[in-house]
């Protein structure tokens, strides 16, 4: 996995991208289809799928991820039972409004700007969710966000400046 993110982070996408499917095979193998950690690399195959501007298996990368996010969350315990249940459950909010910009994203590249909204729009009730439930300030927020919907926010807001 340090291999997949330091090629990420280095730009190097086609091979971060052969990285994180041996983790993703591995993991499968091991953990189960189905099981969360696989999620999160099959986000990060997305975004670096994303950067090399393959978009249409970048969404299947993070339809994904988010129908495993979602099924997980939907089999978790309450959260009141233990802080671990709680903590595990906010992760999994905070991935899974992650990985939701990144479908707004791209859907928001295709012209598709109606479901880019939905998306986009259960991205942000999942971020209140998480937020109004520990109390995190801005900065703890946004380390969490990947770079496909730091690219797609800070576009949004030139373009709302140039409009201005």
């Amino acid at each position: 996995m340090e291999e997949a993110n330091w090629n990420l982070e280095s730009k190097q996408f086609a091979k971060a991208i052969d990285a994180f499917r041996d983790a993703l095979h591995i993991r499968r193998n091991f953990l189960g289809p189905r099981h969360p950690k696989c999620s999160k690399i099959l986000n990060n195959i997305g975004c670096a799928l994303y950067s090399m501007e393959e978009y249409e298996e970048s969404k299947q990368a993070f339809d994904e991820a988010l129908d495993i996010q979602r099924e997980t969350l939907r089999n978790l315990p309450s959260a009141e039972g233990t802080e671990s249940n709680g903590m595990q459950s906010n992760a999994l909010l905070l991935s899974m409004a992650s990985t939701l910009c990144n479908i707004g994203s791209i859907k928001l590249r295709w012209g598709d700007y109606d479901h880019s909204i939905v998306a986009l729009d259960e991205a942000l009730l999942v971020s209140r969710t998480k937020l109004v439930s520990v109390h995190l300030s801005l900065p703890q927020q946004r380390k969490t966000y990947s770079p496909v919907h730091l690219q797609w926010y800070s576009s949004i807001f030139r373009s709302n400046s140039r409009s201005l």
